[in-house]
């Protein structure tokens, strides 16, 4: 450890014995491009030694980070919309309102608009999907696609929750009509 600071002592006199000579060195095609590819060879063998380091870069500067992204997102709605239902579902933003439009604007499985909000704003309907092939069924309001992801998508458990409820609700009915 002590070589490296004597090493990197020196260096330092170097640079300040010649600041013109190490400009040009350091501004050289050559100098740059070998230092980006020892970087890049560098981030594949050892991501953990980048992790720490790119994470508080990125809280340093979270807040130009995000007024970044909120200025292209709100010059580019639709891209950075269509771009995510194209990577998670293969669909086009085209695609996505034709089958809203279908629907009539609401939910397939209750049958009304969306209701939930974030951060002021209406949400669009969930792209329901089947997790194992992948196949879209439908646009669903936040409440059904929670109920569908909680169930895992498993018609057993959805079966035995009606009938859950179904039970309940006849067990009230008794209740109401002893007491009446």
């Amino acid at each position: 450890m002590a070589y490296k600071n004597r090493a990197s002592e020196r260096a330092a006199e170097w640079r300040q014995k010649n600041p013109e000579r190490y400009r040009a060195y350091a501004r050289s095609d050559a100098v740059r491009e070998r230092n980006r590819d020892w970087m890049v060879r560098d981030r594949k063998e050892h991501p953990e030694k980048y992790k720490k380091k790119d994470r508080l870069k990125r809280h340093r500067h979270a807040t130009s980070i995000n007024a970044q992204k909120r200025k292209y997102r709100a010059s580019h709605p639709r891209s950075s919309w269509g771009a995510t239902l194209k990577r998670k579902y293969g669909l086009s933003a085209e695609q996505y309102l034709a089958m809203l439009a279908q629907q009539g604007g609401c939910c397939a499985i209750c049958g009304k608009p969306e209701t939930a909000r974030w951060r002021g704003t209406l949400c669009r309907l969930s792209v329901d999907h089947d997790h194992t092939t992948g196949e879209i069924r439908g646009l669903t309001c936040r409440r059904c696609n929670s109920i569908l992801g909680l169930a895992k998508d498993d018609k057993s458990i959805l079966t035995r929750a009606i009938q859950y409820l179904q039970k309940h609700r006849r067990r009230q009915y008794a209740i109401r009509a002893m007491a009446g």
